[in-house]
């Protein structure tokens, strides 16, 4: 058991496949974990996956992106035709996350979705993920 726990999954219904992510990553871990990292491919109603999740981790910070051929976990390639998806749970190190709408000013916003993690945070960070998306 470490401060990291990952899990993936095939399973088609997203509920399900959050019940399945959630309990292998936490199986791997050490205390509760500060942030989760998640991907999935576009199969996945991604609101349902992603709320699904965040109700099972209750109020984890959650980072992440989508894929349309398949997600890593671990040290393979996790694909189907029906979607795939893998969840890294880390323990003991604080995050914060922000999102913001690009809009007319892209600096802005990413100033802003920063401002929000570090708030969450409650002080500096030591390493900074950004992703863009549609």
């Amino acid at each position: 058991m470490s401060g990291i726990g990952t899990g993936s999954t095939t399973s088609t219904d997203a509920k399900g496949a959050a019940r399945e992510l959630v309990e292998q990553a936490r199986a791997g871990i050490v205390g509760e974990p500060t942030l989760a990292i998640l991907f999935a491919t576009t199969q996945y109603d991604s609101e349902s996956l992603v709320s699904g999740v965040s109700e099972l981790l209750g109020g984890v910070p959650l980072w992440g992106g989508s894929s349309s051929a398949g997600v890593f976990q671990d040290g393979s390639w996790v694909t189907s035709d029906g979607g795939a998806a893998s969840l890294m749970l880390i323990a003991d190190r604080p995050a914060g996350v922000g999102v913001a709408p690009v809009g007319d000013n892209a600096f802005e916003a990413g100033k802003k979705a920063v401002q929000e993690a570090l708030q969450q945070l409650g002080g500096d960070a030591s390493a900074l993920l950004t992703i863009a998306f549609m």
